[in-house]
């Protein structure tokens, strides 16, 4: 039996038990004769599946068969419209929050996979970090110690003053120096 044929499709015992014991079953039993078509129709424009709409459908009048007050047939059309529409109405912001979630990880994929560098931009880091190496051991032993100190142990100008036996204005030169001839050398190698 089809879901679209049946009031309910559930092979569970206990549950088949309660529906049919369900003092409102036989009029959401015609609701579903009466009504379905145009249910799964209304579902459908709301979630774009005329498959998620039958199944929508489907919890809605399994959800409505798990009533058993009496005094709810009154406005059992009523009840199924607006449980199937909240069923509906979850079920697309599931399906919002899985996009989101998804747009993220690709994101964050993207991201991962655009920050791998190219064989040749390694080389030319690689190259780079020679030529900056080489210029700083061309350095004067206390400017290279001053502009080591500042960036790479990421020291104070104070503190290395203090560390050095120098003035603090000594050390901006220093560090002037060092940066300016590593610059340079790295200039001259570009061109």
């Amino acid at each position: 039996m089809s879901k679209q044929n049946s009031v309910f499709n559930n092979d569970d015992p206990v549950f088949v038990a309660d529906a049919l014991s369900n003092p409102n079953y036989s009029r959401i039993s015609e609701l579903f004769r009466q009504h379905n078509k145009s249910l799964v129709r209304f579902l459908a424009t709301k979630l774009g599946s005329e498959e998620e709409a039958i199944e929508v459908a489907q919890d809605a009048y399994v959800r409505m068969l798990g009533l058993n007050d009496a005094g709810v047939e009154s406005y059992l059309q009523a009840y199924l419209y607006r449980t199937a529409l909240n069923l509906a109405i979850d079920r697309i912001r599931r399906r919002s929050t899985q996009a989101r979630i998804i747009g993220i990880l690709t994101e964050r994929e993207h991201e991962q996979t655009s920050v791998v560098p190219s064989p040749e931009e390694i080389i030319n880091a690689e190259q780079l970090l020679i030529e900056l190496k080489q210029a700083i051991n061309e350095l004067p032993l206390n400017c290279r110690l001053a502009f080591c100190m500042v960036k790479f142990e990421h020291l104070e100008y104070a503190e290395i003053a203090s560390k050095m036996n120098l003035s603090e204005s000594m050390v901006r030169k220093y560090v002037s120096k060092a940066l300016i001839h590593c610059r340079n050398r790295v200039d001259l190698n570009d061109e």
